[in-house]
């Protein structure tokens, strides 16, 4: 391929992904925050219902409910690690 050529076909490549880039990027954000808030909230609040029913059943005051949100605090941030992580790289 002869070097005009390839370089018109570079910067049209390169125009392309620019336009790419910039069409999403807002939206694209915005669905990622969107993700990660569910993916931290979710669990945490399985965690302090499945806490709350326990000590219902048990009669042990907030303990249960308060360790269930702990464990889903834990669970949903390695959840979320684990996509950024994942997306980034």
């Amino acid at each position: 391929m002869k070097p005009e050529m390839r370089r018109r076909v570079s910067r049209r490549a390169q125009r392309m992904d620019a336009e790419r880039k910039r069409a999403g990027g807002f939206w694209r954000g915005l669905g990622f925050v969107g993700a990660i808030g569910w993916m931290l909230i979710l669990p945490m609040a399985a965690g302090g219902f499945a806490g709350h029913t326990a000590d219902m059943h048990v009669g042990s005051g907030v303990t249960f409910a308060l360790a269930g949100l702990l464990l889903g605090l834990c669970i949903g941030a390695y959840t979320v690690w684990r996509f950024v992580v994942r997306s980034v790289l």
